[in-house]
């Protein structure tokens, strides 16, 4: 039998078509059917036909792929400069894709028709034996966005289903935002669609504090409803204590959320402060405390991505926290070999909404206001 060299090809664009059995993915040059019209023509160059539970595992693939290339060699752009931002039409075209759609693939067909230039950040949180790995964080610079931001952010907001309430809180406090993210946090049965409004520019209107605690202000107000029923939503704020060094941001973990004698969860995350303080100036730590309304969660959160450090260099703790809460390791495992390249980011920890404590581990990209 003659076995033919593999034919190679590069594709510019890509369509995809699908029915019950199969999932087609057609390569080759992209062309706009005409030019009043959203629909594009792909010249087929190579056609690819793959059974739905293969396409599933051909994307993870692919996702794992892409991670390790972003944090080899910067984040992606989607457009490859070629190509301008999404305008209404293209909006209103994507929102009805992105209805059919759920979890994060949803949020980030979304953010792709805006046009924007985000970073994406994944995460996994540690409860008692289990390890949560769908999670993900996209974030842009407000300014990307058109001279309206809010009137060009109204259907993404109604596709992911915001409570009016908080479309109408998001959209009252959005020009005092400078980074706006969308996240997604898949959990048992159904998901957690996240939205914050970050506001970094109060680091130039804070001066160091001559008390024990320095002055501390809202720097991000996080919307959080669940992705089935939107009934199920909260309000989170979270606090910054700006310029708390190593030292005093360890204390007030300690007697804010470990009090008590046994220190295995603390003794995890002050290895890793102590290990990103031999790489940082004091004043780069960012420390965060958060609340949510009408349930018990109350954490704090301490970002150390100017560190620059790998995940992998803190597998010895990553180790400890899955042993600490009963995590099988190959499921950690399995979160962590595609990821462990990429750069670590923060550390969460406390109670969270249903008043479990975990840890939550965040990588992927560089920090956001500071």
């Amino acid at each position: 039998m003659r076995i033919s060299a593999p034919r190679e090809m590069h594709a510019r664009d890509t369509r995809i078509l699908e029915t019950r059995e199969e999932i087609s993915l057609i390569f080759g040059a992209a062309d706009p059917d005409s030019e009043k019209s959203d629909r594009t023509l792909v010249d087929s160059a190579a056609r690819i036909i793959l059974t739905p539970s293969a396409a599933k595992r051909f994307l993870q693939v692919l996702r794992d792929a892409i991670a390790r290339h972003e944090s080899d060699y910067g984040i992606i752009d989607l457009y490859d400069g070629g190509r301008r931002r999404g305008n209404g039409r293209n909006i209103d075209a994507a929102c009805a894709s992105a209805a059919r759609v759920t979890g994060a693939d949803r949020l980030i067909m979304l953010l792709d028709a805006l046009g924007v230039h985000y970073g994406l950040e994944h995460s996994f949180k540690i409860i008692p034996e289990t390890i949560c790995g769908d999670r993900v964080l996209l974030g842009f610079n407000r300014d990307e966005l058109g001279g309206d931001a809010s009137e060009e952010l109204l259907p993404v907001l109604r596709v992911l289903d915001m409570p009016p309430r908080f479309q109408k809180i998001f959209r009252e406090h959005l020009d005092e935002a400078n980074i706006l993210l969308f996240g997604y946090e898949g959990v048992e049965g159904s998901g957690v669609y996240k939205a914050y409004l970050e506001f970094g520019s109060m680091f130039d209107e804070k001066e160091p504090g001559s008390y024990d605690i320095p002055e501390s202000f809202l720097l991000h107000l996080g919307f959080k409803w669940d992705a089935t029923d939107n009934r199920k939503a909260t309000l989170a704020r979270y606090t910054c204590y700006p310029l708390l060094s190593p030292e005093d941001i360890l204390k007030r973990v300690r007697e804010r959320f470990y009090p008590g004698p046994s220190n295995g969860p603390f003794d995890i995350v002050r290895g890793f402060v102590e290990k990103a303080a031999a790489a940082m100036r004091p004043d780069e730590f960012l420390y965060l405390e958060v609340a949510e309304e009408n349930n018990p969660r109350l954490s704090f959160d301490i970002n150390m991505y100017r560190a620059n450090i790998a995940l992998k260099e803190f597998y010895p703790l990553l180790s400890d926290a899955c042993d600490l809460w009963g995590v099988p390791r190959d499921d950690f495992q399995r979160l962590y070999e595609p990821m462990k390249e990429r750069y670590f980011g923060h550390v969460s920890g406390g109670l969270d909404r249903e008043g479990r404590d975990f840890l939550t581990f965040y990588y992927g990209v560089a920090g956001s206001s500071r």
